[in-house]
């Protein structure tokens, strides 16, 4: 049994080898190099908004997704909650054409000292979803590719906002205390379900990807505080949706 569960264990998951099944049999060209996805309708909804793809041509149906449109240079996707729908959304847009990659959204705040509204950056992850075990050795540390940090960081100038380590996990129901205090102390502010499987699968694929994240509630107090429906969510989602062109000049 104990040789059973060692060959399960997620450093066991990856392999050199190639995926039998090829994204590009599911996937169509998209004619642009660059792509946004948004993980959370609120996302989808305020860039749809603010940049006038009400009417825009939709993007073809990738798995794992709900929505898409058709920008002037980029396509937006609304992807399903969580790392393999997001895989699923990544792989099809990759294998489309594009390079460059905008993940948006929610994350909860680990720290006092980040709270709800705030914009994040993660700079590195932990990684606590399954998907990402897949495409590197569970012993290798992800991060955003440096060219699409630059960028990120260049279209939020005179927006305060908070760098930091993610935490993305399979199991919302299992935040647990004792490892938010211990991911915190050591340079984490948020956690969510997609981030590093999305660094994962970006690096393995030679994709140029950064994420931009909105503080939708705190864990960090004496008790969860839940800001879904708060002003200053929605103000700190439009204020990312506002900058999201300028990522990509």
């Amino acid at each position: 049994m104990g040789d059973r569960i060692g060959r399960m264990a997620p450093s066991g998951w990856h392999t050199r080898e190639r995926g039998i099944i090829d994204p590009s049999s599911l996937s169509s060209p998209l004619g642009v190099s660059d792509g946004v996805i948004c993980l959370v309708r609120d996302f989808y909804d305020a860039a749809v908004s603010l940049h006038g793809l009400g009417n825009a041509p939709e993007t073809p149906a990738f798995n794992g997704s709900k929505a898409g449109r058709m920008a002037e240079g980029y396509a937006l996707v609304l992807s399903s909650i969580g790392a393999p729908s997001l895989s699923m959304v990544l792989e099809e847009m990759i294998a489309g054409g594009v390079t460059r990659v905008l993940v948006l959204g929610i994350a909860g705040s680990i720290t006092k000292e980040c709270v709800i509204g705030d914009i994040v950056v993660p700079t590195w992850g932990i990684r606590e979803e399954g998907t990402s075990h897949h495409y590197l050795p569970s012993d290798q540390e992800v991060a955003p590719s440096p060219g699409m940090l630059l960028s990120a960081r260049s279209a939020l100038a005179g927006l305060s906002f908070r760098e930091g380590g993610v935490w993305s996990i399979d199991a919302p129901y299992r935040e647990t205390r004792d490892k938010m205090e211990a991911y915190a102390a050591g340079g984490a502010v948020v956690v969510e379900m997609e981030c590093t499987a999305a660094m994962a699968i970006a690096k393995y694929r030679g994709t140029e990807l950064a994420c931009i994240l909105a503080v939708s509630d705190e864990l960090a107090g004496e008790s969860w505080k839940m800001g879904f429906d708060a002003p200053e969510l929605a103000g700190g989602i439009s204020a990312i949706c506002g900058r999201m062109p300028a990522i990509f000049r």
